[in-house]
């Protein structure tokens, strides 16, 4: 069995605080990849929260897939979006 490092995070509509939420996100995905030394990165988020779909692509995440109906959730099914970051993408993008 091998382990992840996990985080959780939400982020909320509307424009106020985006930079500050981005200058956070950059800040723990700084700390994953250049203090931690992780080849990785992969965020899990309902697809229906635009916040947290542009801030994904505000650091440069890309979407890797789509689940549809993989998670139970308030008493209903619901969809699951994954994003992800490689190690030499987050250099690429800092230099």
């Amino acid at each position: 069995m091998r382990s992840r490092p996990g985080s959780r995070t939400t982020a909320t509509t509307g424009s106020s605080g985006l930079n500050s939420r981005t200058e956070a996100a950059a800040a723990v995905l700084a700390i994953a990849f250049d203090q931690l030394g992780l080849h990785r990165v992969i965020a899990e988020l309902d697809p229906r929260n635009g916040a947290s779909i542009t801030l994904c692509a505000r650091l440069g995440m890309r979407e890797e897939a789509y689940h549809v109906k993989d998670l139970w959730f308030r008493s209903d099914w619901a969809d699951t979006g994954i994003y992800a970051l490689l190690a030499s993408e987050w250099a690429a993008r800092s230099t």
